[in-house]
């Protein structure tokens, strides 16, 4: 199954184990839905994942990518920040991620300013995949899920406004 893994499958489990989180949670998580492949109005591109707040509002919006494709090695890659960022514009969202399955960079909309400049951007490490074959490992797939939910969990403290993120400065 690892040979035919792709972008679109793996966003699809994630986004389930991000419902089944928000499903247990109930009512009072400020995180109500998600979606994949959703698309902006007036626009042919499509966000991997969209985060809802209780009332149907994206809040949240994120990019993908597979560590072993040629634009997945980081999620540092200026065109994925950019293209992340420019969808997130579009849905109206001031929260936006990039994700290549090991590390997820959580960043606010209007705190991403040009490369080599200060951003504001929190850094989560998600897993330790680096070939097709560790997508099938239960372990490493395990492991994932569980930095999904923290990640989650996280994100919804920013969203009730209990936490904010760090301006950081360029490495």
């Amino acid at each position: 199954m690892a040979a035919t893994i792709h972008e679109v499958d793996f966003t699809s489990q994630a986004a389930g184990w991000i419902k089944q989180l928000i499903d247990a949670n109930g009512d009072g998580f400020p995180i109500g839905g998600v979606r994949i492949e959703t698309l902006a109005d007036g626009s042919r591109k499509r966000r991997d994942i969209t985060l809802y707040d209780r009332k149907g509002v994206p809040c949240l919006t994120g990019e993908v990518k597979l560590p072993w494709a040629a634009d997945g090695y980081s999620p540092y890659i200026e065109a994925t920040v950019n293209d992340a960022r420019e969808k997130a514009a579009q849905a109206g969202v001031q929260w936006f991620f990039t994700w290549n399955i090991n590390e997820l960079l959580l960043w606010r909309r209007d705190g991403t300013g040009a490369l080599g400049g200060a951003r504001d951007v929190e850094r989560f490490t998600i897993g330790r995949i680096q070939k097709k074959a560790d997508a099938d490992n239960p372990k490493l797939i395990a492991g994932i899920r569980r930095e999904v939910e923290k990640f989650t969990q996280h994100f919804a403290r920013i969203l009730a406004g209990e936490r904010g993120i760090e301006t950081r400065a360029p490495d």
